[in-house]
């Protein structure tokens, strides 16, 4: 956890060696509790403001997942029960067309993985932003620093979409 006091400093100083140590002492982090030194500036408003415009990324992806994962879950249903439909009518016939089904049940598996991956990955994104935002709100909490933010954004022509925040440090 002292490094996390150290990455949000205005005193910290990175080495390529010796890692994260401190401008005012050259060395690494001694406190135990809080650190009696720290200064808040740039560092800390580029953490706060990085961490909510990922947070409002992930969010503005919700609904397509979820979509996502619908379109793709039913059409690989779809694909099982056809599957199962060539399989009960080739059953008795010639060995060609048995190969049938087979390649469905392929093209429905894959389809599978077209609506889990995304849907996971989106889950587990979510899970490291709060897991995130939790460490840092602990943090500020601790030195008894409090911050407002609002995060928007806008879209250009082609969907690109840049965002804008407003952040207060108090």
């Amino acid at each position: 956890m002292k490094s996390k006091h150290c990455q949000l400093c205005e005193h910290k100083n990175m080495h390529i060696l010796t890692g994260t140590t401190c401008k005012l002492t050259e060395k690494k982090p001694n406190f135990n509790y809080k650190c009696k030194d720290i200064k808040w500036g740039k560092n800390l408003k580029n953490s706060i403001s990085n961490l909510y415009i990922d947070i409002k990324k992930n969010d503005l992806q919700t609904n397509l997942v979820y979509l996502n994962f619908v379109v793709f879950f039913t059409l690989s249903l779809v694909a099982f029960y056809y599957c199962y439909y060539l399989f009960v009518k080739s059953y008795n016939n010639d060995f060609v067309l048995f190969r049938l089904p087979l390649l469905v049940f392929v093209a429905g598996t894959i389809l599978l993985g077209y609506s889990f991956n995304p849907l996971l990955r989106y889950i587990r994104d979510r899970n490291d932003l709060k897991r995130k935002k939790k460490e840092l709100d602990q943090l500020l909490e601790l030195y008894r620093v409090d911050f407002s933010i609002d995060v928007d954004y806008e879209k250009d022509a082609h969907g690109n979409k840049t965002f804008h925040y407003d952040l207060k440090v108090f």
